[in-house]
């Protein structure tokens, strides 16, 4: 199925604005009806500026994965988005759940059973699979009800969020703290998740969501992520002093690696770079794309590999990486200096 076809099957019912002045970042989730019979919850960083706030400057535009000195596959700034699916009876359960808590009529042994930790999981989608280089959540809804949020006017007030698959946006960190909302808007959430549930149910569920064979990093459920001690490629000796720029377009297949195959030039520099770059490239390992828990998939990437002579200043990585970014890379890998490659080679 092509993404088109995907298109023409998810209906959107409505979008939830988690949008505040105090946020580190804002979010969107989009609530789809599917013809599939999945409900779709598709979360996305937004702009400041696009949720009607002031930019701040740091956080003034998005950058790839950056991989090199003083970086390891990290990602300082990203637009993350992370697509989960959820069946029309988990949703039912959800919102008949929040409607107990918000209407109080649910047992104090319920209520210690689903909330042993305070910030109870409303709708979480797990990743199934095992692996240390990513954390364990598709998507996870929490919420802390009105009467043990702990925050000023709580009687009124539900404090909730939503964390991705990247594990970095939790209301200690991009969001800064979760999003308020009066129990009426919050109920209004409820009927929106409502929606999309009884349109769905309307439909066959099939076992697996519809989806592309091969996704980008936006319409996978979690986005496959580079692994930590990658290996970077040496300045070629025959380089001649030169700063250059490549760009590769690559596929991750359902293990992580590099489908040798797919590895093509879409912004070349010279015979000896683009030949670094592509062997650099291949190199590269991921954790795999995630349609739905325990489900990979493959997806397509775009790599910059910057090739400089001397060692980088974390400003200027930071400058390169947006410029990266502008270009459509999602990965910047940064080569090291000729002679630090050479004596890695020794070390061998």
């Amino acid at each position: 199925m092509t993404k088109p076809d995907v298109d023409r099957i998810r209906h959107l019912q409505g979008t939830i604005r988690l949008f505040d002045q105090s946020a580190l970042q804002n979010w969107k989730i989009d609530v789809f009806a599917r013809d599939d019979g999945w409900v779709e919850l598709s979360l996305a960083t937004v702009r400041r500026e696009e949720a009607g706030f002031r930019p701040w400057i740091s956080l003034g535009e998005p950058v790839p994965w950056i991989i090199g000195r003083d970086y390891d596959s990290s990602k300082p700034r990203e637009p993350v988005w992370t697509r989960a699916f959820f069946s029309p009876a988990e949703i039912r359960s959800a919102t008949r759940f929040a409607d107990s808590v918000l209407d109080g009529t649910l047992t104090p042994e319920a209520r210690e059973k689903r909330f042993p930790h305070v910030a109870p999981s409303l709708l979480t989608r797990m990743k199934g699979i095992h692996d240390p280089y990513q954390k364990r959540f598709i998507s996870d809804w929490y919420m802390f009800p009105p009467d043990i949020s702990g925050s000023p006017g709580a009687a009124g007030i539900v404090i909730f969020g939503v964390s991705s698959c990247l594990g970095m946006e939790s209301d200690a960190s991009l969001m800064g703290r979760g999003v308020e909302r009066t129990i009426a808007e919050y109920r209004d959430i409820l009927r929106l998740l409502d929606s999309a549930a009884n349109r769905s149910a309307s439909k066959r569920l099939v076992p697996r969501p519809m989806s592309p064979d091969l996704v980008t990093a936006d319409q996978a459920g979690c986005t496959a992520v580079p692994r930590r001690g990658l290996p970077r490629p040496a300045y070629p000796a025959a380089g001649k002093g030169r700063v250059v720029d490549v760009q590769v377009d690559a596929i991750v297949d359902t293990s992580g690696n590099i489908e040798p195959a797919s590895a093509r030039l879409v912004a070349a520099g010279e015979t000896v770079y683009d030949e670094a770059a592509l062997i650099a490239v291949k190199q590269l390992r991921f954790s795999p794309a995630l349609l739905t828990t325990n489900t990979p998939i493959r997806q397509r990437f775009r790599v910059q590999v910057h090739f400089s002579p001397g060692d980088l200043t974390a400003f200027q990585i930071l400058e390169i990486a947006g410029d990266a970014a502008r270009q459509g890379a999602e990965i910047l890998l940064v080569s090291e200096r000729e002679n630090v490659g050479r004596r890695a080679d020794d070390q061998r």
